[in-house]
């Protein structure tokens, strides 16, 4: 997957968002997981989401514009202001269980680095 800038267009709002192939350490093997960001394009200083997500499939490669819609409409439905200015706005699966992906599991903890 290479790390291209994408759009979403959500009722009025326009939202970027980029997606990077990962890897976590899961017991003795590497688990492959997607890092997804998204923001506010029209905001000068918009806050970011964050969710890292791990695939239900080896084989699922790529984040859809489906999946990025239903992270983003579960983030404004529980709080996230994109307009707002902050901090990164971490979904994570402990604390996030509603949010369900027909492909990905979205991981416990955040990975390591930026």
């Amino acid at each position: 997957m290479k790390d291209r800038l994408r759009r979403l267009t959500l009722g009025s709002e326009q939202f970027a968002w980029t997606a990077r192939i990962r890897h976590v350490r899961s017991g003795e093997d590497w688990q492959r997981c997607i890092r997804l960001r998204v923001w506010r394009i029209s905001a000068t200083r918009a806050r970011t989401l964050q969710v890292d997500l791990a695939p239900k499939q080896y084989s699922l490669k790529v984040v859809a514009p489906r999946d990025v819609r239903l992270v983003v409409e579960y983030a404004i439905g529980h709080g996230w202001g994109a307009d707002r200015d902050g901090e990164i706005l971490l979904l994570l699966g402990g604390e996030h269980g509603g949010l369900v992906l027909p492909g990905f599991t979205v991981i416990d903890r955040p990975l390591p680095g930026g």
